[in-house]
C-alpha cells in the first residue's frame, strides 16, 4: 500500500461510456451494479469512464456516493483512429497518473485504449494491487491488433504478484491469470423461478444489440421462413441498434420488436419466454444468457468463444454449429420435438449454471483470489 495512505481507494480505468442527464451520471447498467457492489469493499473509488453525449442503452443512475466519475474522451477501442487517439491520450495518461497516486488498488477493464495505458504502468507499479479485466474472447486468433496487444501484455504479466488477471475462458488458468464469470443475476432472482411450462407453444426471445454480428437478420429470416415447427408461436425481439429501423419494419402480431428495455422489463420476458435464441457471429460470454437462464429461460447460441464451457447441448441448452438460416431453422426444430419433461428437465438446469453469474458469488471470489482482504 502507498505510504501516507490510510483508506482503501480504487481507481478504476475503463473506455465504458457515460452519459449525463440532468445532475446526476449514467452508465451501462452491469458495469454500474458491479462497482456498486464493489464499493462495500472501499472507502472511494474514482471511475475514469467516456463521455457519451447521448442516451445510453441499458443504462441506470450511478447513485452509490463512494464512486466518483471522470470523464474522458470516447476512443473506438477496436478500430484505432491516430487522429483522436493522439487528443485523447494525453488526458487518458494525466487522469490515470492523477488518480493513481492516492490509490491502493487499480482495476482496468479492458480490452480498451485506457486499459492499455494502465496495464503498461502496472509493469512498473510494485505498491498498489492490480485487477485487469479482459472482457474479450480470450482465445480469438483473429482479434483486432489492440486486443492482441493487450492479451500479450496481460499474459507477460501472469506472474506479477501484486497483478490480477481474469479472463472470459473457463480452460485459462496460468500464474495469476485466473477464469472469471462476469456476474449478471441476485441471488434473490434465482429464488423467484417458479417453473415453466413447455407442454404447448413456444415463444423465442431475442436480446441484443441489433448489429449484422448478433445474427439478427438470419434469425428474423429463419422464423419468416414458414419452416419453422407449428410450436414456434412467437419471436419477441428486445434491443436497439443500426438494423433497428429495417427490423421494426417487419414487426407483426408474430414479431414483437420491443426496442430498449430496462432489467425489470427484460424480466418479465425472461419468465414469461422459453426460448433465448442467439445466433451471434462473434461474442465472449452474453451476460444474457445468464440473465435468462435464471429465469428457466433455455439459452440457444452459437457455438463460439467460451460459451460451450458454460451451455452444454441437451443438458442446459443447446449449441448451434450452424448459424445460417437453415441451421437456425433445423436447430429449433430439433428442440420442438422434445417433450415438455425433457424441456422443463433443461431448463431447470440452465438455472442451476446461472449461479455461477451472482453479484454475491463474484464479490466473494474478488475477497478471496483478487483483492484479498
Amino acid at each position: 500500500m502507498p505510504a501516507s495512505i490510510s483508506k482503501r481507494k480504487l481507481l478504476v480505468v475503463s473506455d465504458t461510456l457515460l452519459y449525463q442527464r440532468g445532475n446526476k451520471l449514467y452508465g451501462f447498467a452491469p458495469v454500474v451494479r458491479e462497482l456498486q457492489e464493489l464499493a462495500a469493499d472501499f472507502d472511494e473509488i474514482v471511475w475514469l469512464g467516456c463521455e457519451e453525449k447521448e442516451q445510453l442503452y441499458a443504462d441506470t443512475a450511478i447513485t452509490n456516493r463512494k464512486i466518483k466519475c471522470v470523464l474522458m474522451p470516447a476512443v473506438n477501442h477496436k478500430q484505432f483512429n491516430y487522429f483522436f487517439a493522439a487528443l485523447a491520450y494525453p488526458i487518458f495518461l494525466l487522469n490515470i497518473f492523477k488518480h493513481s497516486l492516492t490509490a491502493t488498488h487499480v482495476h482496468t477493464r479492458g480490452p480498451a485504449h485506457p486499459a492499455l495505458l494502465s496495464i503498461l504502468d502496472s509493469f512498473v507499479d510494485n505498491k498498489r494491487q492490480y485487477w485487469h479485466k479482459y472482457a474479450g474472447d480470450w482465445n480469438r486468433p483473429d482479434a483486432p491488433a489492440t486486443y492482441r496487444l493487450q492479451r500479450s501484455l496481460l499474459k507477460k504479466l501472469a506472474k506479477k504478484e501484486n497483478v490480477h488477471i481474469t479472463v472470459n475462458s473457463a480452460g485459462e488458468r496460468s500464474g495469476n491469470i485466473m477464469p472469471f464469470e462476469n456476474p449478471t443475476v441476485y441471488e434473490h432472482e434465482l429464488g423467484a423461478f417458479a417453473g415453466k411450462d413447455f407442454s404447448g407453444d413456444l415463444t423465442i426471445l431475442f436480446v441484443g444489440n441489433l448489429t449484422d454480428a448478433k445474427g439478427i437478420n438470419e434469425l428474423l429470416a429463419a422464423f419468416n421462413s414458414n419452416k419453422l415447427n407449428g410450436r414456434i408461436a412467437q419471436l419477441i425481439i428486445a434491443g436497439g441498434g443500426p438494423l433497428m429501423q429495417n427490423i421494426a419494419f417487419q414487426a407483426s402480431e408474430k414479431i414483437k420488436v420491443m426496442g430498449y428495455l430496462n432489467r425489470s422489463q427484460l424480466q418479465y420476458y425472461y419468465k414469461h419466454c422459453h426460448l433465448l435464441v442467439l445466433p451471434s457471429k462473434s461474442e465472449g460470454f452474453p451476460k444474457v444468457v445468464a440473465e435468462a437462464a435464471a429465469h428457466g429461460c433455455i439459452p440457444v447460441v452459437s457455438n463460439i468463444s467460451n460459451i460451450s464451457q458454460y451451455v452444454h447441448s441437451d443438458v442446459n441448452g443447446f449449441l448451434m454449429n450452424n448459424i445460417s438460416v437453415d441451421g437456425i431453422i433445423d436447430s429449433v426444430n430439433a428442440i420442438t420435438t422434445m417433450g415438455a419433461d425433457t424441456l422443463s428437465s433443461i431448463s431447470r438446469q440452465a438455472r442451476e449454471m446461472a449461479k455461477l453469474f451472482t453479484y454475491e458469488r463474484f464479490i466473494d471470489r474478488i475477497r478471496k483470489e483478487v483483492f484479498i482482504k
